[in-house]
């Protein structure tokens, strides 16, 4: 039996090559995925930005008629106070 300690670790050190190589290709592989499925993501909430603008719009819109109808009420009753 040949158990010349060079040839050992050119076997082993070819094998470990080997392993390191496959699972270099699959951890790119799956850094591909993430990367495809990170910008699917992005896609999906730029399709959201618009839709949120505007009810955020309207929101505010309401708010402030709430504010200014509060203000014009109270006006007119300060008003009619006075008469």
């Amino acid at each position: 039996m040949d158990t010349n300690p060079l040839k050992t670790f050119e076997i082993e050190r070819a094998r470990l090559l080997r392993e390191n190589k496959q699972a270099l290709s699959k951890l790119s592989g799956n850094l591909s995925n993430v990367n495809q499925n990170i910008q699917t993501i992005n896609s999906i909430a730029a399709g959201f930005h618009e839709p949120s603008n505007l009810w955020h719009e309207f929101h505010k819109t309401l708010k402030g008629e709430t504010k200014d109808t509060g203000a014009a009420s109270s006006g007119a009753e300060s008003m009619d106070t006075r008469s």
